[in-house]
């Protein structure tokens, strides 16, 4: 089973990979370089400081840190089993393959852009934010930004999402106003 799975992610890696536009290129490498984990880290930091500061700047933004835990939660623990899984990236397993940005370093599964970006829309979506649907597009771009640009095969992005859908189904809220309250 396993071995039908690997090659039917080679093969729609092949056909991503012979599809490319160079105009959407661009585009795609933004949207990828936004959900990376510097991006999630700065925005969560100054949500959190502007939070203690009592400075609103987003609906319920209380609600929307615990939300991006959610997500920070989903890069620790796909960091840990990218360690245990030793997948080697799309251009790692066929030279052949040409990816439009710089192979990271780690494993490829499982995409964490994919589990932060699911994370924080399941957050978003269960406690009824406001800004859900604002952020929903942006959600799901990101995680089809890692199979266009050559770094993931889609079985990657696929348990990036399940696990970013199981830390996004935990309602955070709570914790992050009692770390609040500590700092």
């Amino acid at each position: 089973m396993l071995d039908w799975i690997d090659r039917a992610d080679r093969r729609a890696t092949r056909w991503v990979d012979g599809w490319r536009w160079r105009p959407l290129t661009g585009a795609m490498i933004a949207l990828t370089y936004s959900g990376s984990g510097i991006v999630w880290g700065v925005t969560a930091t100054a949500l959190a400081v502007l939070c203690k500061l009592d400075i609103a700047v987003l609906p319920r933004q209380d609600t929307f840190l615990a939300c991006m835990f959610a997500s920070g939660l989903s890069l620790i623990t796909g960091s840990v089993i990218k360690a245990w899984s030793e997948r080697r990236r799309p251009s790692q397993a066929d030279p052949s393959l040409r990816p439009a940005i710089k192979v990271p370093f780690d494993a490829s599964f499982p995409s964490t852009h994919t589990s932060t970006c699911i994370a924080l829309l399941v957050g978003l979506a269960l406690v009824h934010h406001p800004l859900a649907w604002v952020v929903a597009p942006w959600c799901l771009a990101v995680p089809l930004t890692r199979i266009y640009l050559g770094v993931h095969y889609p079985t990657d992005v696929l348990g990036g999402a399940a696990l970013g859908a199981l830390f996004g189904l935990t309602d955070y809220t709570g914790l992050i106003e009692d770390l609040l309250r500590l700092g």
